[in-house]
């Protein structure tokens, strides 16, 4: 029996310190005010604040029921209703709601239970696991060993519940975690069109809340099940003609971000990455304090790991397009927000206008791949330019090698001149 009592926490506020920070992170402006408003609108309906205890099923069917009467469209109340129950789920999670929404049919679903009947806790772990839920063992007990966590990642865990949830077809429990039943997971993944490295990445999540509630004596087996087999795929590199086709129709990007034009944004972004090969998360936290003269510091904090700084010297041409952005004064060379992609969009629409072909999601990773390929053509050591340790792993996931090394020249190409005007 759920023994959480209902919490008399504003709604509002329970939305702007515990949902937003951490469900609406990458979300854009829009999108979170879109959130913002539905709970404004529910507080309308009910004539003053609301709680988080106000949010149930007769609430919100009366509250969806007065938008229609007042004529708003159908898909208007969906929306709202659906944001609506995304709050009081997070609550849920969160112990602040004793009941949870109950669960609406999608029209697509891309892992369904096998079978009617819903899957058996297995027998083999300790009675205690059998009652802790396998979110709440994540938030209360996982994350207090790694409190370095990003929302990101927060919430890239949470899909995974959802997916074996649906699988199981009722709420994912901690003594779920055994050999029998994420076997059969594992194998009903492999049924639909997952591919290998997805399949993969949810049973890393599993396996590595597996192992700490068996470290710490919650789970009495281990996990044994292997990740599968995964194909090596040849990365894909741009040429030099395309690198100065998409520096060239940077002039064609319209729009601005954050107050600055779209085109000197990207433009900057898209020189550091392609002459240091840092990874876009790291270029965007740069301040205008890291670069001194031609040399870019890339912080320790800011890069994959947060173990050790990148200092690289750049050329003068990419100085240049830093200095278009400087003003007005701040301290970010990019002013964008944690988390916001909006300089991913731009490179998408960047390809598109250059009628450059890329691999889905990978628009900024190829300025990455780009630079050790053409180092390598050249006869440079691509591993050190990338920080790589072993060249094992630069030849697996950034050299194209469709490209035939060519020493004709031993550098980088320029590809600041002759692409634009």
């Amino acid at each position: 029996m759920n023994k959480t009592k209902p919490s008399a926490m504003p709604l509002m506020k329970f939305y702007t310190t515990r949902f937003r920070p951490y469900h609406l992170a990458e979300a854009s402006e829009s999108n979170a005010s879109r959130y913002k408003s539905a709970v404004l609108a529910f507080e309308k309906a009910l004539g003053r604040a609301a709680m988080v205890k106000d949010l149930s099923e007769p609430a919100l069917a009366e509250h969806a029921a007065l938008q229609e009467s007042s004529g708003m469209s159908a898909k208007t109340v969906r929306e709202c209703r659906y944001r609506l129950r995304a709050v009081w789920k997070a609550a849920c999670e969160q112990g602040l709601h004793p009941a949870r929404p109950k669960d609406r049919k999608r029209k697509r679903r891309r892992v369904m239970p096998s079978t009617d009947q819903k899957i058996e806790i297995a027998e083999n772990v300790p009675t205690a696991s059998k009652a802790i839920r396998l979110r709440d063992y994540y938030h209360k007990r996982y994350l207090a060993t790694f409190p370095n966590a990003s929302p990101r990642t927060i919430q890239i865990y949470g899909c995974s519940f959802n997916k074996l949830e649906r699988f199981l077809g009722r709420d994912a429990m901690l003594a779920d975690l055994n050999n029998q039943t994420v076997g059969q997971y594992v194998a009903r993944l492999k049924t639909t069109d997952t591919s290998t490295g997805t399949i993969n990445k949810e049973l890393s999540h599993l396996k590595a809340i597996w192992r700490h509630a068996h470290t710490v004596g919650q789970l009495k087996l281990a996990p044994l099940i292997k990740p599968l087999p995964v194909p090596e795929k040849i990365p894909k590199a741009l040429t030099v003609d395309e690198l100065k086709r998409l520096r060239g129709s940077l002039a064609k990007l319209r729009g601005r971000v954050f107050g600055l034009p779209a085109c000197d944004i990207l433009r900057a972004c898209f020189s550091i990455q392609f002459t240091t090969a840092e990874r876009i998360n790291a270029v965007l936290q740069l301040r205008f304090d890291d670069i001194v003269g031609n040399v870019i510091t890339f912080r320790a904090e800011t890069r994959k790991g947060g173990r050790e700084p990148l200092v690289k010297e750049v050329p003068g041409w990419v100085i240049k397009d830093i200095e278009r952005i400087r003003n007005p004064e701040r301290d970010l060379l990019f002013p964008v927000k944690p988390g916001s992609t909006s300089v991913l969009r731009l490179y998408d629409k960047l390809f598109k206008l250059a009628g450059v072909d890329r691999p889905k999601w990978k628009s900024s990773h190829l300025m990455r791949s780009s630079h050790a390929t053409l180092l390598w053509m050249a006869g440079q050591n691509a591993s050190s330019s990338l920080g790589h340790a072993d060249s094992a792993t630069t030849r697996k996931s950034y050299l194209d090698r469709r490209f035939k090394p060519d020493q004709s020249h031993l550098q980088l190409p320029n590809i600041g001149r002759g692409g634009e005007q």
